[in-house]
């Protein structure tokens, strides 16, 4: 089976996707793909890499997962395939790929060989057709280093019984999801806390529940089924009501 999955911030109203996807299924015939998002807000490479870190596992393994975010489609730039976790990443090397890996040391980077001036989404193209052919390394050239990128990774401190993270995504229910991990909070997790969010409105949470509760009258944090602590009152639109944005800082206080 022939699996790609597509994350963007081309968004739908103008016709971009729709022909990309095109050229994928005039060279790619028997392709399925899926949309994943094309809502990224624009340039943040960072959500693009949160959102494919949450979402690749949930399809079968040799999936290839294309990133379009941020996308410069230059045609000097030279596209790679990465294979991590026995998954495909096609790209440009935007620094996406090295938040997605994280400190994980096992993957291999094939990159674009020819210097044909073509824009780079073409290229990717090209090498998602090499790709499911089997011909990728005929075509790249293997190299060993991720661009690295400017992210702010979340800070914990067993000894300040601290955390310290960003809000990450804001998803279509206005839930503001940050990048702490549900296993970093259980792991300082000591009973009682006092998380504070950074907004216009400098909210304070000191709830935390394990599902969306709606007996509960006051902002909580969610350990949510994506893997990350999420800002949250059920049937809210918290992110508007509390002046929610991304990169806004959160500190999460254990007592």
């Amino acid at each position: 089976m022939k699996n790609i999955t597509l994350i963007s911030d081309w968004k739908l109203r103008d016709p971009y996707v729709s022909l990309f996807k095109g050229g994928l299924l005039s060279h790619i015939p028997d392709v399925q793909m899926f949309d994943i998002t094309h809502a990224v807000e624009m340039f943040m490479i960072d959500q693009a890499a949160f959102i494919c870190k949450t979402s690749y596992s949930h399809f079968p393994k040799g999936t290839l997962h294309i990133i379009l975010a941020g996308n410069s489609f230059s045609k000097t730039t030279k596209p790679i395939l990465l294979h991590f976790d026995d998954h495909w990443f096609l790209g440009e090397d935007t620094g996406v790929f090295n938040i997605l890996v994280g400190d994980h040391f096992q993957y291999s980077i094939f990159q674009y060989k020819e210097d044909l001036l073509i824009p780079s989404t073409e290229k990717m193209i090209e090498m998602a057709k090499w790709f499911f052919k089997g011909e990728i390394e005929e075509h790249t050239t293997e190299i060993f280093n991720l661009k690295p990128a400017r992210v702010t990774l979340p800070y914990y401190s067993e000894e300040e019984k601290l955390i310290r993270g960003k809000i990450a995504y804001i998803d279509s229910y206005c839930n503001a999801i940050t990048n702490i991990p549900n296993e970093m909070f259980l792991e300082a997790n000591s009973g009682s806390f006092v998380a504070t969010v950074s907004s216009t409105k400098h909210i304070k949470i000191t709830k935390k529940h394990d599902f969306y509760n709606p007996n509960e009258n006051e902002v909580y944090l969610l350990l949510n089924r994506i893997g990350f602590i999420e800002i949250t009152l059920f049937q809210s639109h918290i992110a508007i009501l509390g002046g929610l944005k991304v990169n806004d800082n959160i500190e999460i206080q254990f007592t």
